[in-house]
Order: C-alpha cells, then sequence, then structure tokens
C-alpha cells in the first residue's frame, strides 16, 4: 500500500514538473482527482526574479521586510547575509499566470517557489 502511495506522488510530481508543455494527457492526470472533479496538486517555479527586478533589489527588499525578532534571531546564526533564497516570494506574475487559466491558488509556498 505504500508503495502505491509512493508511485502515485511520484507519478504526480514528474506529471507537473512536466506541465510546461501543453500538451497534457489526461490519463496522467486521473491518479490525482479528487472528488468533485478537482485536482490538487503543486506547481513548481524555476526562478524568483520578477521581470522588472534585479537579484540585488530583490534581496534587499526581502530584507526590508524581516520581523526585528527575525534579524535578532538570523544574526546569532548567519553571518554572511540575514535572508536567502527561501526569503523571496514567489513573484506575483507567476501566481497571476497561474490563476488565469482558471486554477484556484489554495498555497504560495516561498520555500517551495510552488503553488498548489
Amino acid at each position: 500500500m505504500m508503495m502505491l502511495i509512493r508511485k502515485t506522488i511520484l507519478f504526480l510530481f514528474l506529471g507537473f514538473l512536466l506541465s510546461a508543455n501543453p500538451q497534457v494527457n489526461e490519463n496522467m492526470l486521473r491518479a490525482g482527482l479528487r472528488s468533485g472533479g478537482l485536482y490538487r496538486v503543486w506547481i513548481f517555479f524555476n526562478d524568483k526574479t520578477e521581470s522588472d527586478s534585479t537579484p540585488d533589489n530583490v534581496f534587499q527588499k526581502a530584507l526590508d521586510n524581516l520581523d526585528d525578532r527575525t534579524r535578532t534571531r538570523r544574526s546569532k546564526v548567519r553571518h554572511f547575509s540575514l535572508v536567502d533564497n527561501r526569503d523571496i516570494p514567489v513573484p506575483t506574475e507567476y501566481t497571476e499566470k497561474v490563476r488565469s487559466t482558471g486554477v484556484l491558488i489554495r498555497t504560495v509556498s516561498k520555500w517551495l517557489n510552488a503553488v498548489s
């Protein structure tokens, strides 16, 4: 039973990893079908830089948005930089493109750089 679940998860992950291809095979998606005809999947993005931003600006913006408590905690263990790629939010243009296809986004994860 556990092996079947692992295979199903792997199948879904690989299927949606390749979903940039506009031709989607319905048979590949059947395993993720939930009640009501809905699919619950994660869509992963390749980068986090918005088209109108430079990487330096993005990191500075993330640094400016840190809580004081977070800054204090991180300064104890991080010596080079208080922010990294996990602190940068998913670009809104990416989430809007996904929404424009009719997808209902339930979760946006900046750590995974993905939406569900």
